[in-house]
């Protein structure tokens, strides 16, 4: 005997088959695109901005390897290793302690500061170096002394003046080193919640190699860019409306 069918279960049938058709004609998602999200820890510089730091970094690490090599008098590479934004407080817990730090003022801005820190492997060859040692790879884990920090600030002084010039037309800087810090909890350039911008550069030569960081604050960092590429949108409009009206 046959059945009449409600318009419930017909719906239901239908729905049914749209489904079937559905999954039948979609193409598998190969297992290499699926990418596990970190939701503790969440990407947050994107491509676009990242490429345009790394540009600038990368700058910086040719004209930082120039100016070693000429000083050290030996052949150095110096390699942007990474680019990543972090809190604060996570730059403080990669130093190791002591550390070789030191603070430099970004411009006029009040509390606008940064640290380069060239770990105490890196300050101790340069130290060596400088004073017409070997420079080769010991483990020293001692603050530095007021001679040895004077010698490394030399190489810190330099160092800021490379990087204002790697970031002309992208931030105004007039740097300035004002502070050395062995101890890692004690820098204070801004709260342990801010987001930083973090740089690390491997420095390598003969059978030695070390790391040098830069921090800098992320909130002056993207004002700079932000109004950077305001100016250009309206640069480009205006150009637009310039080539219209003469049309």
């Amino acid at each position: 005997m046959s059945q009449t069918l409600t318009q419930k279960e017909i719906d239901l049938l239908l729905c049914g088959t749209a489904s079937l058709s559905a999954s039948e004609t979609a193409e598998p998602v190969a297992a290499a695109e699926i990418v596990a999200y970190n939701f503790m820890r969440p990407p947050r510089v994107n491509k676009d901005r990242r490429s345009t730091l790394e540009s600038i970094h990368t700058r910086f690490a040719l004209a930082m390897q120039a100016m070693l090599s000429s000083r050290l008098r030996t052949p150095i590479d110096l390699v942007l290793s990474s680019v990543e934004q972090a809190n604060f407080s996570e730059f403080i817990l990669s130093l190791a302690s002591p550390c070789a730090a030191y603070v430099f003022k970004i411009g006029d801005r009040l509390g606008s500061q940064g640290v380069i820190d060239f770990s105490t492997d890196v300050a101790y060859h340069l130290v060596d170096r400088m004073f017409g040692g070997t420079g080769e790879q010991c483990e020293i884990r001692r603050s530095l002394t007021p001679l040895e920090q004077t010698v490394v600030r030399g190489m810190a002084d330099r160092g800021v003046g490379l990087l204002r010039d790697a970031w002309q037309g992208q931030l105004e800087m007039n740097p300035e080193v004002v502070s050395f810090e062995s101890i890692p909890d004690m820098l204070q350039i801004t709260s342990r919640e801010d987001t930083v911008l973090l740089m690390t550069f491997e420095m390598r030569t003969g059978g030695f190699n070390g790391f040098i960081t830069i921090c800098l604050p992320m909130g002056i960092i993207e004002q700079s860019l932000q109004s950077r590429q305001a100016a250009r949108l309206l640069q480009a409009r205006s150009g637009g409306a310039d080539m219209s009206g003469a049309r």
